[in-house]
């Protein structure tokens, strides 16, 4: 495992950024996409503005980029999107890294997309919406198999549960 996929990983986003010297005009030299795009989604755990966020990303989602790159760019830039309250955007963005990630047949990045989908909608939409959405979303999950995005969905279920008045289902999950 990379050193900053590494440390992206395990939540140390202030190292990742300190040895990455991208917000020092890149001391260390030019990063490769995969690290300029972890350092992009480490800098949305700070202080950095969603411009200086963006302009990173937008470096990295050319479209001669791998479609599984491209699918976390659009992750990202989803998640953007949705902190500036631009919900429709911010759907659009976690679709089209659903298909990127089906095209690349990267099961992670397809249960994360799938998943930021679904709370986007539970969070946006009638609680009926959502748990019309919650099955496709399990199946998708179950199959990627990582426990950071198995995680996720818990915390997204329990919100949904929360909103129908199953307080006792929601402290479950």
């Amino acid at each position: 495992v990379r050193e900053a996929q590494r440390l992206y990983s395990v939540g140390r986003f202030v190292e990742l950024l300190q040895r990455s010297d991208v917000r020092r005009g890149g001391v260390g030299g030019p990063l490769p996409p995969e690290d300029r795009l972890l350092v992009a989604q480490a800098l949305m755990h700070s202080d950095a503005t969603s411009a200086e966020v963006t302009q990173l990303i937008a470096g990295v989602n050319a479209s001669t980029a791998a479609p599984a790159l491209r699918a976390r760019c659009e992750i990202a830039l989803g998640i953007l999107a949705k902190k500036a309250a631009r919900l429709t955007t911010a759907r659009t963005h976690f679709q089209h890294a659903i298909r990127l990630a089906r095209e690349a047949g990267d099961v992670v990045q397809h249960g994360w997309a799938q998943t930021q989908l679904f709370r986007l909608i539970a969070e946006g939409q009638p609680k009926e919406v959502a748990a019309a959405c919650l099955a496709e979303t399990r199946r998708v999950v179950n199959g990627c198999g990582d426990p950071h995005v198995v995680a996720y969905l818990h915390d997204c279920v329990a919100l949904l549960e929360g909103q129908k008045g199953g307080l006792d289902e929601a402290r479950r999950h």
